[in-house]
């Protein structure tokens, strides 16, 4: 399959999103990606490209940059959930799509989880697949801890895209591992990531995940699910 068109949607706040859609399954799937994420470069990951074409293959995907990242508008300052919400609505309307099952990965899945919860009427599905919040709380003792994340953070900033510190790069963003080892897909994956986004948007994005926490509206979601 090649590469899809790029095409652009308008929020109603006047930013400029990036999406694509293909495949021609029976229904219909908003992949909603991590910020990590360049539309046309992504093609060119080959690990990646291959989960684009296997959804393709069951369902009409519709996939996007969320502002801040890739080929959308910048961004300014942190958003909103709720106007990372209308990123989704906005390109599902640009694409004639009603209803939609969305897939979210990494921390797209916190976004994904919200416009579940508060657009019911055009969620068909959800695939969480990612965390509903990221900082360490005394009910959450999986997150990181604010110390640890703002060292994390300038450093990730500090070297952002540096193919030459592209090892410790990729510790810092998976913790660790696991990710693939091949030198070739390194040197893709930190590409990737340059055209993602520039280092100050990098931060506004580490900024947006620390003040999100969707757990309260978990309980809201009401369509079928799958974590």
């Amino acid at each position: 399959m090649d590469i899809p068109p790029t095409h652009w949607a308008e929020t109603a706040d006047g930013e400029g999103i990036a999406y694509q859609h293909f495949g021609a399954g029976p229904g219909s799937l908003v992949l909603v990606s991590p910020y990590i994420n360049h539309l046309e470069a992504s093609w060119t990951i080959p690990e990646w490209a291959a989960i684009l074409r296997r959804l393709a293959a069951f369902s009409r995907v519709i996939y996007f940059d969320a502002r801040g990242t890739g080929m959308s508008d910048r961004l300014a300052a942190v958003p909103t959930l709720e106007q990372r919400a209308e990123d989704i609505r906005v390109v599902m309307d640009a694409t004639g799509t009603e209803r939609a099952g969305l897939f979210g990965l990494l921390e797209g899945a916190a976004l994904a989880a919200f416009f579940a919860a508060t657009h019911p009427d055009r969620t068909d599905a959800l695939v969480f697949c990612g965390w509903p919040r990221t900082l360490w709380a005394p009910d959450y003792p999986w997150g990181f801890t604010q110390e640890a994340a703002a060292e994390d953070n300038a450093r990730l900033e500090a070297i952002w895209g540096d193919e030459d510190q592209a090892e410790e790069f990729l510790r810092l963003l998976f913790g660790g591992g696991p990710y693939p080892r091949d030198p070739q897909w390194v040197r893709n994956y930190v590409r990737w990531a340059r055209l993602s986004a520039t280092p100050k948007n990098a931060r506004l994005f580490n900024r947006m995940w620390e003040e999100t926490d969707v757990r309260h509206l978990l309980p809201s979601v009401r369509v079928p699910t799958l974590a």
